[in-house]
């Protein structure tokens, strides 16, 4: 049963209804008016714009990608509590993308983040917590962490904290919340969860022994390439 590692570093257009030119031109696809006004609206202290500014520059939408740009705008919106800023920025010092790495600043901005409900830093800092990395390993917060992003759907988070209930990982064994845990991620078309619950249900842990259901999660687990689900599967009588 192996744990996910995975550092989520997609970055989304800021979408927030906000009546300002830099977001009207950025949604009408105008990206040469959407620089100017953007970086206008910035300079006045617009959080949006800031945002909407350090997101061109770090994607290179509309101009040439330029890191150091992008951090500048990105932290001066982070610091007005911009949720998705604070975020990408600790995206950045997590992976040393056009900075120095620095795990202190990135967990910094990681709980900015996930005290506003980001789930994607929620995640990310109860992995950090969890495996130790750039901070001693914590396992109550990163169960804390876990469980506040899975709560929100992230499949990955709810796959690590039904691992960690079902082998004991830094709380009591709890087969129960493993299970609901591993159920909601396999529902998400989490490979490792279907395997996972499909053992759990081939043995009778925690739950009902049940054959049936263990080859169904087997058999989903196998259909989305991992070779241990299909190991599984054919190995049922």
């Amino acid at each position: 049963m192996k744990k996910i590692l995975f550092v989520v570093l997609t970055a989304l257009l800021s979408t927030t209804a906000y009546a300002n030119n830099c977001i009207t031109y950025l949604k009408q696809a105008a990206l040469d008016k959407a620089l100017v006004a953007c970086n206008t609206e910035a300079e006045q202290g617009d959080k949006y714009a800031q945002y909407n500014l350090a997101l061109m520059y770090d994607e290179g939408d509309g101009v040439d990608v330029n890191k150091e740009k992008a951090i500048y705008w990105y932290t001066k919106a982070a610091e007005q509590g911009v949720g998705d800023a604070q975020y990408n920025l600790a995206v950045i010092y997590d992976e040393g993308e056009g900075v120095e790495e620095s795990k202190e600043k990135a967990i910094y901005w990681y709980t900015k983040a996930a005290e506003q409900g980001v789930g994607d830093a929620q995640y990310n800092l109860g992995l950090m917590y969890d495996e130790g990395d750039g901070v001693d390993v914590n396992k109550e917060k990163a169960i804390y962490w876990y469980t506040k992003a899975a709560e929100q759907g992230e499949r990955e988070a709810q796959y690590n904290l039904g691992l960690m209930y079902d082998e004991g990982d830094g709380v009591d064994v709890n087969k129960e919340k493993a299970i609901y845990w591993y159920t909601k991620a396999a529902e998400q078309g989490g490979r490792e969860a279907q395997n996972n619950l499909g053992v759990m249900y081939q043995q009778g842990e925690g739950v009902k022994k049940d054959i049936a259901l263990a080859k169904k999660y087997f058999k989903q687990a196998c259909s989305l390439g991992l070779k241990e689900g299909c190991d599984n599967y054919n190995s049922i009588k």
